[in-house]
């Protein structure tokens, strides 16, 4: 297998990027490098890294980090923010993650038939799907999952991609729709790795839980940047919310009725829940 690099963006998520790098450790022999672009963060995000810092070196996993103080606008959005964390990889094959994901133990499976599609040239990136939990979580001492909130799925995620053939550009979606194109303009070879959601099971969530006014600003980040691509807004994005001009995000989620109980992750007792449904 190829030399592969991970690379994230984070941005206020000390505790979920400690939680999801930690999660990667059980399949470190698949990972060269980790890349983590810190968006301007002003939690304890720096400290955190420096501890992960050395937790990775003894893993014999690189860690490369950059400091990113420009803020989202017309000239600067999610696409150049992971262009800029695929650029920083040393090496060629970047696997892409968010800063809230849990990896499990199915993930090496899936990671090792991406990583083999695109370093063959086969494929220019693939992809597979994420459940994305809201309102709470719990999981046992053996990281299964006992209880969660709303559950909505992000069915074709393309998070592995050769950087020397594709790069992501913003398209008037906003935020979440920074696709993946190819270099040249010829047609992207995709590998969606299934269509089906229940054969990842144990592979990988996406925990999107955060107290009442970080998700709010959160649900403004995609219409603010589907704004600049479509209206060309002068402000930043934290200058509109602080002015009230920013507007959110609502009725695009489609949560699913499914169960992810009993799911395994690599990451054990968690309880987090900032909705008042949370079990005691």
């Amino acid at each position: 297998m190829s030399g592969v690099s991970f690379a994230v963006p984070s941005f206020n998520e000390a505790e979920a990027l400690e939680r999801m790098v930690r999660s990667s450790l059980p399949f470190a022999s698949l990972i060269d490098e980790w890349v983590i672009v810190d968006h301007r963060s002003e939690d304890n995000t720096q400290e955190v890294i420096e501890g992960l810092r050395a937790l990775l070196r003894e893993h014999k996993i690189g860690l490369r980090t950059v400091y990113e103080s420009r803020d989202f606008s017309k000239d600067f959005m999610m696409a150049d923010l992971r262009n800029l964390a695929a650029d920083t990889c040393s090496h060629d094959v970047v696997v892409q993650v968010d800063a809230d994901f849990v990896f499990g133990p199915a993930f090496p499976e899936l990671l090792a038939r991406g990583v083999m599609a695109v370093a063959s040239g086969e494929y220019d990136s693939a992809g597979y799907a994420v459940p994305v939990i809201w309102d709470h979580l719990r999981t046992s001492k053996t990281g299964r999952i006992k209880d969660h909130g709303r559950v909505w799925v992000h069915w074709s995620k393309p998070s592995i991609f050769r950087r020397d053939l594709v790069h992501r550009v913003q398209t008037a979606g906003g935020g979440k729709w920074a696709a993946l194109v190819r270099r040249d303009g010829e047609p992207r070879r995709y590998l969606r790795m299934t269509a089906r959601f229940h054969p990842l099971r144990h592979s990988v969530v996406s925990v999107n839980i955060k107290p009442p006014e970080r998700l709010e600003l959160r649900l403004t980040m995609n219409s603010f940047q589907q704004d600049c691509v479509q209206e060309g807004i002068e402000d930043t994005w934290l200058e509109s919310h602080k002015s009230g001009a920013t507007r959110q995000e609502k009725g695009k989620y489609k949560y699913r009725n499914v169960s992810l109980r009993g799911w395994k992750t690599y990451a054990p007792r968690l309880r987090l829940g900032y909705a008042s449904e949370l079990v005691a």
